[in-house]
């Protein structure tokens, strides 16, 4: 660790890297995903709303490992996806 830490390495960042990998892979997925929801594939729905999941899940780590309040938007946002999927609406709208 005092290796580290002479370097200019902070100690205990491997939780915060490990997150922003997986913040970035699930905003690749979520890219992808919201381009195939455009052609209502009806398998897209589950897939949809199980990386909003992921999404507010992670938000939530990173508001509780003192990430602050910045992660309060997208968990919301994530939420907000979650219902309109979920709704009939949403249903209806991969029901061709």
């Amino acid at each position: 660790m005092a290796d580290q830490v002479d370097h200019g390495q902070e100690e205990g960042t491997g939780l915060l890297r490990a997150l922003a990998l997986v913040s970035l892979a699930v905003a690749g997925v979520l890219i992808v995903s919201g381009f195939l929801t455009l052609g209502r594939y009806a398998w897209e729905r589950p897939v949809m709303i199980t990386v909003e999941v992921l999404v507010v899940l992670s938000g939530l780590v990173t508001l509780f490992s003192g990430g602050g309040m910045t992660s309060v938007p997208g968990i919301a946002l994530a939420v907000k996806v979650i219902a309109a999927f979920a709704s009939a609406d949403g249903r209806a709208w991969f029901d061709r």
